[in-house]
């Protein structure tokens, strides 16, 4: 996930990847096998690649966890089996204010470039910027979060596809808030 041991500065471009899906050709005692994996976290030394767990990881390595030869390769999360669900949502970190707080895309389509915040009716916008290494969390300006003022919220996929959710400022000031796309559009 790294160009040099740690470094973010590979596929993980600094969490950015977190979110984001990748089929997955692992070597095993048994021969080569395949599975499609939402990438949730960072993996936990410098050297490795795709950290695998749960089930698509017990797919490939049954009861015999350890490192395997393989290859990887992004892909859309959207329609794949154990992966994907109808439950996309904005979830805001516990703490967060009218003076602070960082959002994530839960169950994207896709690894998300970025989010981008219109105020309705204003015509002013808010390029979200991405707080390296938290794994795709994104920063929300403090002028969003203390207003009862409706914005749309863009968020862009890897893919090139969009989702847009339709949220008072406030609503992402607090804390552990889960948005669902499904409710929160026009």
């Amino acid at each position: 996930m790294n160009v040099s041991p740690g470094d973010d500065k590979g596929p993980w471009n600094g969490g950015a990847a977190c979110g984001g899906c990748v089929r997955v050709k692992a070597k095993t005692p048994d021969g080569w096998k395949r599975v499609t994996v939402r990438i949730t976290d960072r993996c936990p030394d410098a050297n490795c690649g795709v950290d695998l767990g749960g089930a698509p990881a017990a797919d490939i390595m049954g009861n015999r966890v350890g490192r395997y030869y393989g290859e990887w390769e992004f892909v859309s999360c959207e329609g794949v089996e154990g992966v994907w669900g109808d439950s996309t949502s904005l979830w805001v970190k516990e703490g967060a204010s009218s003076f602070w707080s960082i959002v994530q895309v839960r169950n994207p389509k896709d690894m998300v470039n970025s989010i981008t915040i219109y105020e309705a009716n204003a015509g002013k916008s808010y390029e979200l910027e991405m707080v390296v290494g938290t794994e795709n969390f994104w920063t929300v300006p403090p002028e969003v979060l203390q207003t009862e003022n409706r914005y749309r919220v863009v968020v862009k996929y890897r893919t090139g596809m969009d989702d847009e959710w339709i949220v008072k400022g406030s609503e992402l000031a607090v804390g552990e808030a889960n948005l669902y796309l499904h409710e929160h559009r026009e």
